[in-house]
């Protein structure tokens, strides 16, 4: 009934079966008339009964699952050749052991890793991604009330590439747990990667209705609105939870491009390079965002201003610029 993850959690939980049992306990009589076992009846009996079960437990309960879970570390450990780890979780779902839950939700994780490599080749890319989506079709087959096994496969999906079927696992997902904030939230990321902004929008204040108390999920319910060209409902959110519009998100970032709001993009980009960590990369997204805007003259002007500060980006910077100037 209860699993946890180290020993302190065992010893408090059974501290408080035990202080449980001596408050309320109660004498069972069959027990205490039951015949007591002499020193020779142990030796003779209990001891060869309980030495074979413990041992019988022990190999399928124990070692059975130490052998998968070492199998599982040498799948996931970084290697030169993706191939070898394949082959590893290829022997999985072809030999499925009771823990297959855990190891088709690691190869999702894995399939992502390798799409993501540059060092991987398209075939290993292909594999492991198809891999992953046909397990989690199996785990999502074997336990179809289970969102988490659906988001899981609403992950793979998306390694793929696939955004259609990764919005319909997640729909799925929401349909069996219908309050959770982070499935709406998946969701609308999902459809702003596919350009339907307006449904990400619904998503997004969906989830944000549902824990208002999150800023995390207001600033995704913000940027829902303004990327939807909705401004003041945006502002009225980041003024409620942050209590200022000058909010320095990554996705407040996107959401001011996508809505075309080149003030507020670049002023945020502005106050970035302003920080003691800015970095040329932070000066060429303000040059970007200049650009954008269609201010060419302050978008070089600022990729020279980088170049003065960081010398190494020289070689960037000219690119930068030939292309500002079509050249």
């Amino acid at each position: 009934l209860f699993v946890f993850d180290n020993i302190y959690s065992y010893v408090y939980f059974f501290a408080i079966l035990a202080l449980v049992d001596s408050q309320v306990a109660r004498p069972v009589k069959w027990l205490q008339d039951a015949p007591v076992l002499t020193g020779a009846d142990g030796m003779t009996y209990a001891l060869p009964i309980a030495a074979v079960v413990c041992s019988v437990l022990v190999w399928f309960v124990n070692i059975t699952g130490m052998q998968s879970a070492s199998k599982l570390i040498a799948a996931l450990s970084p290697s030169d050749d993706a191939s070898k780890n394949l082959a590893i979780f290829e022997d999985f779902a072809a030999h499925p052991i009771p823990q297959m839950q855990e190891v088709r939700e690691q190869m999702v994780s894995f399939a992502e890793a390798v799409v993501q490599s540059p060092s991987t080749t398209s075939a290993q890319k292909q594999q492991a991604a198809s891999l992953a989506i046909t397990q989690m079709q199996k785990q999502v087959a074997a336990y179809p009330l289970d969102a988490r096994e659906f988001i899981e496969l609403s992950y793979a999906y998306r390694t793929a590439g696939d955004s259609a079927d990764a919005l319909k696992a997640l729909q799925s997902a929401i349909l069996l747990s219908p309050k959770k904030e982070e499935f709406f939230l998946e969701e609308g990321t999902v459809e702003w990667d596919m350009n339907d902004v307006k449904a990400a929008q619904q998503d997004f204040n969906t989830a944000y209705a549902l824990g208002p108390s999150f800023s995390n999920l207001a600033l995704y319910a913000a940027a829902g609105d303004i990327a939807a060209g909705d401004q003041a409902a945006g502002d009225k959110i980041l003024t409620a939870t942050f209590g200022t519009v000058n909010v320095d998100n990554d996705i407040l970032s996107v959401a001011y491009y996508r809505g075309k709001n080149w003030p507020r993009l670049i002023g945020l980009w502005k106050a970035r390079t302003q920080k003691p960590d800015a970095t040329a990369a932070t000066w060429f997204s303000l040059a970007a965002s200049y650009y954008a805007a269609g201010d060419n003259a302050d978008a070089i002007a600022t990729i020279n201003a980088a170049v003065a500060r960081y010398p190494g980006a020289a070689a960037s910077g000219v690119a930068a610029i030939k292309q500002i100037e079509g050249k």
